[in-house]
């Protein structure tokens, strides 16, 4: 019975090693395009799209580095509140192309989230002239004004 379950478990664990290692090839493949668009167009800008940890770290220290205004949003899929919050970025990245906004997902970006002690999701970083001037644990607003208001007083719009 041991034997049986000790298999299963290593069968259940190669199967989602491999899964895994399957979405990062197909995301480093969809992504080479979309993980290559520039900041100064202005979307939305997901890390998972590149395909490790050094590549994604890089990527995110190269858009803080350009010195203009920067919202990194560590979130899940599984999150309720980051999905509320990512329907508003989505629609406040469209209205403040002056505002940079990357998303950190940290399951598939784990190690960057632990770069950044992401203990609680969503976790907002706010940076201005490549320094960072707020943090922000939790969202619990379902208002795209709310979050404009967070980014008007945070980023003296």
């Amino acid at each position: 019975m041991k034997k049986m379950l000790a298999l299963l478990f290593v069968g259940i664990a190669f199967s989602v090693t491999a899964r895994t290692q399957q979405r990062r090839r197909r995301a480093a493949k969809a992504g080479a395009t979309s993980a290559s668009r520039s900041v100064d167009q202005q979307q939305v800008i997901y890390l998972d799209k590149y395909p490790d940890y050094k590549s994604q770290k890089k990527a995110l220290s190269a858009i803080i580095a350009q010195g203009g205004r920067v919202v990194v949003d560590f979130f899940a899929t599984w999150c309720g509140p980051c999905r509320n919050l990512s329907g508003n970025i989505g629609k406040i990245a469209k209205l403040y192309p002056s505002i940079s906004f990357v998303k950190v997902n940290v399951d598939s970006c784990d190690d960057l989230a632990d770069d950044y002690n992401i203990k609680q999701i969503p976790d907002l970083y706010f940076y201005n002239k490549g320094k960072q001037i707020k943090r922000q644990l939790g969202y619990g607003s379902r208002s795209m004004l709310d979050f404009e208001q967070l980014l008007k007083d945070i980023f003296k719009l």
